[in-house]
């Protein structure tokens, strides 16, 4: 079954496992294998510095054979006793030499011939073909070394890697080699890397139980924010918010998603009323249209009657037609006029609306501004309150200067009084003399700024009190012309109503000419124009039912989009 990784914390303990072991293996491994290097450097000279020391001994040997001590022959069975250990025959030897190197590392003699002079365990036999398992004559190669002047050489033997230092004592003719096996040495890399390996182990595992209570806490805000969105996800609103109190891009996230909660909360509230009125409207359109289908429905039957009573009377009223021609054209024309002059005083109504609104806003510029002009009144007077105050410090400053004049005065009497031993305080009081003048003239010229800055501020004081004039002139002009607005505002639509009763008065000239039309027999125009305005009304009326039909039809589709909407909402949870 192949894992799958998705869970954050899971991916972080692999990582930092991760993270962890790769180092920790890495700098065990390059340990070993250094110290194992370190190690085998040590035992090569270890074994070095014995061969040196043993041909020292072979030395002292000879010197003693020189000195007619004891024979050449002797001399040699002493020192193969001492390097290696007394002979118990079959050409083997009782390892007791003082010379230790490796666990099992011991000396070997060799002629330059190759045959075996002292071993432990193949003395007196010809060596010279020896070979270890990859084919390495490794006498020959002690030979050729300590012909050489001293050499290493390496080889095979009982399945181990060997190690061996060979050098010639020419007294002799004699080819010493010391030899051990590498591991004899590496024994402290195996040990320093099983000590590594429970460490890095150890560390590990305290470190992965670390990371893991450290994630769990860092991942614990993210599976209560995942839960909430998921909540969220299927519509569920009513779940609190987030309580993470933290410092960081988490405390952030939480903060947005509690910010986002209650946006949604309140887009879902407001649809669900919004729905609720549209459903409530689309209900009320519904009746409406129902109502104006069955009043378009009654005027289209008044329509029918009247048209038949219309075609009865047509014939009676022919003889009018001429007459009531002309005074229809005439009350057109009148007609006509009046829109005009209507339209005419709605828009000069319209126009007086925008000035007098622009005039108000100009008055409350006008108070904006004479409010700015209080406030910097008032900062320039405080800036009046704190010259005077600054030229009172002056004045203070100069009184402190004329009282330090006096006493570097009287500092250099008393000075010249002391002869020698005040020339040193009088240089002070000269001194602080010149300072205290100084400072004087510094504060006469800060005065006379100061003075300056005073009669500034008080031209400042009086501009100000005249534009404070100027501007109450302003607002009181700006009222007067807001009143003035007002009443033409108000003429003006006096003269819309007279307007309104001069249309109504030619519309009772107009019901005044179809009496007079009653009156002088001229029914045919009536006819005419009843005819007419049934056959529109007709127009109307079909029109109207059609108009009637599309809002039913409206309505209908507006009542199902409002369900589908309440139906959306609905799978929101609120609570």
């Amino acid at each position: 079954m192949k894992l799958k990784l998705r869970s954050i914390r899971t991916k972080l303990v692999m990582l930092t496992a991760v993270l962890v072991l790769l180092p920790s293996i890495f700098i065990g491994i390059y340990s070993y294998f250094t110290a194992s290097d370190s190690l085998a450097d040590l035992g090569r000279n270890e074994i070095k510095d014995k061969v040196e020391i043993a041909v020292s001994t072979l030395v002292l040997l000879q010197d003693e054979v020189d000195k007619g001590m004891m024979t050449e022959e002797e001399a040699q069975q002493m020192a193969k006793i001492e390097l290696i250990g007394p002979l118990v025959g079959d050409g083997k030897r009782d390892p007791q030499s003082v010379y230790h190197f490796g666990a099992d590392g011991y000396f070997t003699i060799v002629s330059t011939d190759g045959k075996v002079i002292a071993h432990p365990t193949i003395e007196g036999e010809d060596a010279i073909d020896l070979e270890d398992p990859n084919g390495v004559r490794y006498v020959e190669n002690f030979i050729e070394q300590a012909e050489a002047g001293g050499g290493f050489s390496e080889y095979i033997h009982d399945g181990s890697e060997k190690i061996a230092y060979s050098t010639m004592f020419e007294e002799w003719g004699w080819i010493l080699s010391g030899s051990a096996f590498y591991k004899d040495f590496n024994e402290s890399a195996n040990e320093l890397l099983s000590s590594l390996f429970l460490t890095v182990t150890l560390t590990a595992i305290i470190g992965l139980a670390i990371m893991f209570v450290v994630i769990s806490r860092m991942i614990k805000p993210v599976v209560t924010l995942r839960d909430h969105m998921l909540e969220l996800a299927k519509g569920d609103l009513s779940s609190d918010e987030l309580q993470i109190n933290r410092n960081d891009e988490l405390g952030d996230l939480a903060l947005g998603f509690n910010g986002m909660l209650r946006s949604l909360r309140e887009m879902v509230t407001g649809i669900q009323v919004n729905a609720a009125e549209v459903a409530a409207t689309s209900e009320e359109l519904s009746a409406s249209a129902e109502e104006s289908s069955s009043a378009s429905q009654e005027v289209a039957a008044s329509i029918s009657v009247i048209s038949e009573e219309t075609a009865d009377t047509l014939e009676g009223t022919r003889h009018a037609k001429d007459t009531v021609q002309t005074i229809n054209k005439e009350i057109e024309m009148i007609t006509d006029s009046v829109e005009v002059l209507s339209e005419f005083a709605i828009g000069t109504e319209k126009n007086t609306q925008v000035g007098f609104e622009i005039l108000g806003r100009t008055k409350d510029q006008m108070h904006v501004i004479q409010s700015s002009s209080d406030d910097m009144s008032k900062v320039i007077m405080s800036l009046g309150d704190t010259s005077q105050e600054i030229g009172r410090i002056i004045s203070l400053i100069d009184n402190v200067s004329n009282q330090t004049n006096l006493l570097a005065l009287n500092a250099a009497i008393e000075a010249a009084r002391a002869g020698e031993h005040g020339k040193g305080f009088a240089v002070v009081a000269d001194e602080v003399r010149k300072l205290s003048e100084q400072s004087k003239y510094a504060t006469s010229q800060v005065s006379e700024l100061v003075n300056e800055i005073q009669v500034k501020v008080e031209q400042t004081i009086a501009a100000a009190k005249e534009e404070e004039t100027e501007i109450i002139e302003g607002r009181n002009l700006v009222e007067s012309a807001s009143q003035s607005i007002s009443i033409i505002h108000s003429d003006i639509e006096n003269v819309a109503i007279q307007i309104q009763n001069i249309n109504a008065s030619i519309q009772e000239i107009n019901a005044g000419g179809e009496d007079l039309l009653h009156t002088v027999g001229h029914a045919e125009e009536i006819a005419i124009k009843t005819a007419d305005n049934s056959t529109s009304v007709a127009a109307a009326a079909e029109q109207q039912s059609a108009t009637v039909e599309e809002i039913t039809s409206a309505s209908e589709t507006l009542a199902n989009m409002a369900s589908d909407l309440q139906e959306i909402i609905g799978k929101f949870k609120l609570s």
